[in-house]
């Protein structure tokens, strides 16, 4: 059978969405070979304007839509199983409604990417013990089994491994892990092996922790919760060290006895093995997915979930689309962190979409925090959100109240520029010489934060970016952190030419150097995004400072949260000004959950700790607050000012950012669109901002535009985003983001 136009006829046709920014999905047939295959949920092989794609079945239909042309059947059906269940479909077509971004760019930021196939199964490699198990039994094994011992020390400090891994160390190591697997302290699994985790194994007679009332009273709730069938989200608000995480475990476990799964987001720079080994050593049947895994080990635990061979899942914030079966409950720990919200489309926010995705299965959402956002806060008092509190520490610990040291008078009293203040010296000298250790804390990296002429004043930027340059002395570069751009640093100044460049500004590497020429004999380990760029560094920094081989951490904000070592006893902030520069509504906010944050990490074993943030405000509201770490006085009067200069949680916010190498073509298209909006804005009583140019105006070589729009609800906004979609199509030198409940605002 033909139609009248001379395309072929089939049996069935699918809408297949791709990878792209159109709004619509595409229609193929389905050839009678592939009746019965071409499920919803399945991935396909498609012809596109003559190059092959893979998209995603959304639908399934006995009739094509009126009006087409020809029709091109199916390629290939990858797979023998359907990739998405029809539930992650329907969440996806609400993410691509919330967030404007198609189908197929939802879905395919969903999936994991595509593996690789080799000729042969790859072998993994795992530790059966504790890392401190495995250097201890490397130490037992000395030089009657060097190699034996060698790669034991590297398994304690990164994670697992693989056959193709054990080739690049020497031509022995695979015999010698082999050996290992025989002792019994590695484990050897195949392509469904669990890479990147810890495989602490289960020790039956371990007795986990009592929980204490607080913490019974938040497990009782969550269970029942869990146990009745019905959507509901709460706020586990908890002190830093109060035992949220316990609380997690125990509701899982109740899950899991019930025949439930379980998701466990946790910020990419907390998912340390440490973390992970914490889960699998109460649930086995652990799977662990997150971006930066490689495609392989990503895709065979995306099909653990779906064969339903995983109890419970952990990871960064692309976990949420875990495709599990039977989901129970959705924890989220540190929901505030920004890190959960996607910076390319789709733009979703993890914590949103989880929130819907429990709504959607009738599934339970705990999100965790010692320092909430405001907008979950605002929830919890308003009543959406249910409430949990644990106001102490486990184990009757003190929060230590930090010092704040004023540096402008700590500068002009020692007549100099300071980096590390007499009373932070001196706390991290009573630690260090009573065998303690000592966490400091710099959110910027580099050497010299920016190089300026004397002559001119003219300040060394990026040629593509509205972005000073940052001095790496070891690289003996500039470097944007924006773009990426790298030069060596220039001799004259760029603007008037004068030999006159002068370097300023402390980043972590510069501190780096003056802890070396105050404490020569004590090892200082440094966490940021020079030095955790190679694969598994993150896992051996804390892995060195956990067996106590480095005294001083010094890091960013990867520093500031989720490390729990109880002989930290001196935690110290060296710039606390650093984010409220930020021309951000969200700036006190972030200045505050870090200072609170990074403050909690001291004091959490049996010894005192002790906290000195440095600042130049001291009698900055946000500071004070963190200081004290008060996040319901903080959350108070912070309120207020949201309240009084209409800022969420009180509106709702859309930006729309146009990106050109031209300066008036993105401004001129956010001109039409503000035209485009003005009947929709008029009308849902919409206030708009803008156009302007953003605060960092130009990034890799585009000049950057935006216009704010502000409504009392989501769904004004959403009206100004469909008529934004389907009405407007920016000139081909103009690129557009629009960003819902936009986390930043540079």
């Amino acid at each position: 059978m033909a139609h009248t136009d001379g395309s072929q006829s089939f049996p069935q046709y699918a809408a297949v969405a791709l990878n792209m920014p159109v709004n619509t999905a595409f229609t193929y047939g389905i050839p009678t070979a592939l009746l019965g295959h071409a499920a919803i949920g399945m991935r396909v092989k498609v012809s596109f304007r003559g190059r092959l794609e893979t998209g995603f079945v959304v639908e399934v239909s006995q009739a094509p839509p009126a009006g087409l042309g020809r029709i091109l059947p199916i390629a290939e059906i990858i797979g023998r199983e359907a990739h998405f269940p029809a539930e992650l479909i329907a969440l996806a077509r609400w993410i691509s409604d919330f967030y404007s971004s198609s189908v197929g760019e939802v879905l395919a930021a969903m999936s994991p990417p595509a593996a690789k196939r080799k000729g042969h199964s790859r072998i993994t490699y795992a530790l059966a013990v504790s890392p401190q198990r495995a250097v201890e039994e490397a130490s037992k094994l000395g030089a009657r089994a060097r190699r034996q011992a060698e790669l034991l020390r590297l398994f304690a400090n990164k994670p697992a491994m693989t056959d193709l891994d054990m080739a690049k160390i020497s031509k022995g190591a695979r015999a010698a892990a082999n050996a290992l697997v025989q002792k019994g302290v590695l484990v050897c699994e195949g392509s469904e092996a669990m890479p990147e985790v810890w495989c602490t194994g289960h020790d039956e007679g371990k007795r986990f922790p009592k929980p204490t009332e607080p913490q019974q009273q938040a497990i009782r709730e969550i269970t029942a919760a869990t146990e009745s069938g019905s959507f509901s989200t709460f706020l586990l608000w908890g002190v830093t060290g109060s035992g949220k995480t316990e609380v997690y475990l125990r509701a899982i476990s109740a899950v899991v006895e019930s025949g439930g799964q379980a998701i466990v987001l946790v910020p990419e720079i907390s998912l340390t093995p440490q973390t992970i080994a914490r889960f699998q050593s109460r649930f086995p049947r652990l799977a662990v997915l997150h971006s930066a895994m490689a495609a392989g080990t990503r895709s065979s635990q995306w099909e653990l979930c779906l064969k339903g061979k995983a109890d419970v899942v952990i990871g960064a914030r692309s976990a949420v689309f875990a495709p599990l079966p039977n989901l129970k409950l959705i924890v989220i720990d540190e929901e505030h962190e920004p890190s959960y919200k996607q910076d390319n489309a789709p733009r979703y926010s993890a914590r949103e979409v989880a929130v819907m995705r429990a709504n959607l299965k009738g599934a339970v959402v705990v999100l965790g925090s010692a320092t909430p956002s405001l907008e979950s806060w605002h929830n919890a008092r308003t009543g959406k959100y249910r409430l949990l509190e644990l106001p102490d520490r486990v184990g009757g610990g003190v929060i230590p109240v930090a010092e704040i040291v004023d540096m402008k008078a700590e500068r002009s009293e020692m007549k100099k520029a300071v980096a590390i203040s007499r009373t932070l010296k001196t706390a991290m000298i009573e630690s260090l010489s009573s065998g303690r250790q000592v966490l400091l804390f710099l959110n910027r990296r580099g050497y010299h934060v920016f190089g300026r002429c004397a002559e001119c004043g003219g300040v060394l930027t990026c040629l593509h970016c509205d972005v000073s340059m940052t001095h790496h002395r070891r690289e003996n570069a500039v470097v944007c952190h924006y773009c990426g751009y790298r030069t060596p640093p220039p001799i004259k100044c760029p603007e008037c030419g004068a030999s006159a460049l002068v370097y300023g500004g402390m980043g972590t590497e510069k501190i780096e150097d003056i802890l070396a020429t105050i404490f020569p004999e004590v090892r200082v380990g440094r966490m940021d995004a020079d030095t955790t760029s190679a694969r598994g560094s993150h896992a051996e920094i804390l892995g060195a400072f956990r067996r106590g081989d480095i005294q001083v951490l010094l890091g960013t904000q990867m520093v500031a949260k989720g490390l729990d070592y109880p002989n930290i006893t001196t935690v110290g902030v060296l710039d606390a000004d650093v984010s409220l520069m930020h021309p951000d509504f969200r700036a006190s906010e972030r200045t505050f959950q870090l200072l609170a944050q990074v403050a909690g990490r001291a004091g959490r074993g049996e010894f005192k700790g002790r906290v000195i943030i440095q600042t130049s405000m001291p009698g900055n509201f946000a500071i004070q607050s963190g200081a004290k770490q008060d996040f319901k006085g903080f959350a108070e009067r912070e309120l207020e000012s949201r309240l009084q200069y209409g800022y969420p949680p009180y509106v709702r916010l859309c930006r729309i950012v146009a990106r050109s190498e031209s300066e008036s073509s993105a401004r001129d298209y956010l001109k039409a669109v503000v035209g485009l909006l003005a009947e929709p804005v008029s009308r849902f009583d919409v206030r708009l901002l803008g156009p302007v140019a953003a605060p960092v105006s130009r990034t890799e070589g585009k000049y950057r535009f935006h216009i704010l729009l502000k409504a009392a609800s989501h769904r004004p906004l959403l009206e100004c985003c469909s008529v934004l979609r389907n009405f407007s199509r920016p000139p081909g030198d103009v690129s557009v983001a629009v960003d819902m409940n936009p986390m930043s605002m540079l």
